[in-house]
Protein backbone atom coordinates (compact mmCIF):
# COMPACT_ATOMS: atom_id res chain seq x y z
CA UNK A 1 0.00 0.00 0.00
CA UNK A 2 1.76 3.25 -1.10
CA UNK A 3 2.02 6.30 1.67
CA UNK A 4 -1.37 7.63 -0.28
CA UNK A 5 -3.04 4.99 0.45
CA UNK A 6 -2.51 4.65 3.78
CA UNK A 7 -3.05 8.31 4.50
CA UNK A 8 -6.53 8.26 2.86
CA UNK A 9 -7.20 5.51 4.88
CA UNK A 10 -6.45 7.25 7.66
CA UNK A 11 -8.45 10.32 6.91
CA UNK A 12 -11.58 7.47 5.80
CA UNK A 13 -11.48 6.35 9.60
CA UNK A 14 -11.27 9.59 11.30
CA UNK A 15 -13.87 10.41 9.13
CA UNK A 16 -15.98 7.34 9.83
CA UNK A 17 -15.24 7.39 13.82
CA UNK A 18 -16.26 10.94 14.19
CA UNK A 19 -19.69 10.43 12.38
CA UNK A 20 -20.42 7.12 14.46
CA UNK A 21 -19.54 9.69 17.58
CA UNK A 22 -21.78 11.92 16.29
CA UNK A 23 -24.57 9.23 15.62
CA UNK A 24 -24.77 7.94 19.28
CA UNK A 25 -24.59 11.65 20.55
CA UNK A 26 -27.76 13.08 18.77
CA UNK A 27 -29.77 9.78 19.79
CA UNK A 28 -28.19 10.41 23.64
CA UNK A 29 -29.39 13.82 23.44
CA UNK A 30 -32.83 13.12 21.75
CA UNK A 31 -33.82 11.40 24.65
CA UNK A 32 -32.19 12.90 27.30
CA UNK A 33 -33.78 16.31 25.63
CA UNK A 34 -36.70 15.07 25.19
CA UNK A 35 -37.16 13.15 28.85
CA UNK A 36 -36.39 16.99 30.24
CA UNK A 37 -38.77 18.34 28.67
CA UNK A 38 -41.66 15.57 29.64
CA UNK A 39 -40.53 15.43 33.36
CA UNK A 40 -40.77 19.47 33.68
CA UNK A 41 -44.11 19.14 31.52
CA UNK A 42 -45.20 17.00 33.75
CA UNK A 43 -44.42 18.86 36.94
CA UNK A 44 -45.22 22.06 35.58
CA UNK A 45 -48.46 20.72 34.22
CA UNK A 46 -49.37 18.93 37.60
CA UNK A 47 -48.26 22.67 38.92
CA UNK A 48 -45.72 20.16 41.65
CA UNK A 49 -48.19 19.74 43.49
CA UNK A 50 -47.74 15.32 43.96
CA UNK A 51 -46.49 14.39 46.88
CA UNK A 52 -44.06 12.30 45.83
CA UNK A 53 -42.11 15.20 43.95
CA UNK A 54 -42.25 17.85 46.73
CA UNK A 55 -40.95 15.31 49.30
CA UNK A 56 -37.87 14.19 46.74
CA UNK A 57 -37.78 18.46 45.15
CA UNK A 58 -33.82 18.80 45.85
CA UNK A 59 -33.10 15.65 44.83
CA UNK A 60 -34.87 15.34 41.39
CA UNK A 61 -33.62 18.59 40.50
CA UNK A 62 -30.22 18.54 41.64
CA UNK A 63 -29.57 15.24 39.90
CA UNK A 64 -31.57 16.39 36.94
CA UNK A 65 -29.16 19.89 37.01
CA UNK A 66 -26.16 17.62 37.71
CA UNK A 67 -27.25 15.49 34.59
CA UNK A 68 -27.58 18.48 32.16
CA UNK A 69 -24.36 19.97 33.23
CA UNK A 70 -22.52 16.74 32.03
CA UNK A 71 -24.67 16.86 29.01
CA UNK A 72 -23.14 20.23 28.29
CA UNK A 73 -19.56 19.35 29.36
CA UNK A 74 -20.07 16.31 26.94
CA UNK A 75 -21.68 18.68 23.82
CA UNK A 76 -18.51 20.84 23.95
CA UNK A 77 -16.66 18.16 24.50
CA UNK A 78 -17.56 16.92 21.18
CA UNK A 79 -17.70 19.41 19.59
CA UNK A 80 -13.83 20.03 20.39
CA UNK A 81 -12.75 16.99 19.59
CA UNK A 82 -14.63 17.11 15.87
CA UNK A 83 -12.44 20.54 15.51
CA UNK A 84 -9.39 18.46 16.28
CA UNK A 85 -10.19 15.71 14.10
CA UNK A 86 -11.03 18.38 11.51
CA UNK A 87 -7.23 19.82 11.61
CA UNK A 88 -5.89 16.86 11.49
CA UNK A 89 -7.78 15.55 8.40
CA UNK A 90 -6.67 18.65 6.65
CA UNK A 91 -3.24 17.87 7.58
CA UNK A 92 -3.08 14.83 6.44
CA UNK A 93 -5.09 16.10 2.78
CA UNK A 94 -1.53 18.60 3.03
CA UNK A 95 0.27 15.43 3.25
CA UNK A 96 -1.07 12.93 1.06
CA UNK A 97 -1.86 15.09 -1.96
CA UNK A 98 -1.27 19.33 -1.99
CA UNK A 99 -2.77 19.25 -5.50
CA UNK A 100 -6.23 18.13 -4.65
CA UNK A 101 -8.61 20.18 -4.59
CA UNK A 102 -10.71 18.40 -1.53
CA UNK A 103 -11.44 20.47 1.73
CA UNK A 104 -11.28 18.68 5.48
CA UNK A 105 -14.47 20.93 5.83
CA UNK A 106 -15.49 19.10 2.47
CA UNK A 107 -15.10 15.78 4.07
CA UNK A 108 -15.97 16.99 7.84
CA UNK A 109 -18.06 19.72 8.17
CA UNK A 110 -16.27 21.33 10.74
CA UNK A 111 -18.84 24.48 10.77
CA UNK A 112 -21.67 21.98 11.61
CA UNK A 113 -20.10 20.16 14.34
CA UNK A 114 -19.10 23.34 15.71
CA UNK A 115 -22.17 24.92 16.04
CA UNK A 116 -23.85 21.25 16.92
CA UNK A 117 -22.24 20.80 19.93
CA UNK A 118 -22.15 24.16 21.29
CA UNK A 119 -26.02 24.91 20.31
CA UNK A 120 -26.80 21.89 22.27
CA UNK A 121 -24.70 23.02 25.21
CA UNK A 122 -26.34 26.44 25.54
CA UNK A 123 -29.62 24.26 25.35
CA UNK A 124 -28.57 22.05 27.87
CA UNK A 125 -27.98 24.70 30.42
CA UNK A 126 -30.63 26.40 29.96
CA UNK A 127 -32.70 23.04 30.52
CA UNK A 128 -30.53 23.27 34.16
CA UNK A 129 -31.64 26.38 34.59
CA UNK A 130 -34.63 25.60 34.78
CA UNK A 131 -34.67 22.35 36.87
CA UNK A 132 -32.76 24.98 39.39
CA UNK A 133 -35.57 27.66 38.78
CA UNK A 134 -38.16 24.64 39.54
CA UNK A 135 -36.37 23.99 42.77
CA UNK A 136 -35.99 27.70 44.18
CA UNK A 137 -39.64 28.34 43.74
Amino acid sequence: MSDQETVWKAIVLLNEGVYKIWSLYITWYTWFFGSNLIVLSWIFVNKGQTSSFNDNKAFVCGIWVVMNLLGTTTSVMLSLHSHRINRRIRDLIGVSEPSVPVRANDILPNDMTTWGGLANALALVIMGGLWAALYLR
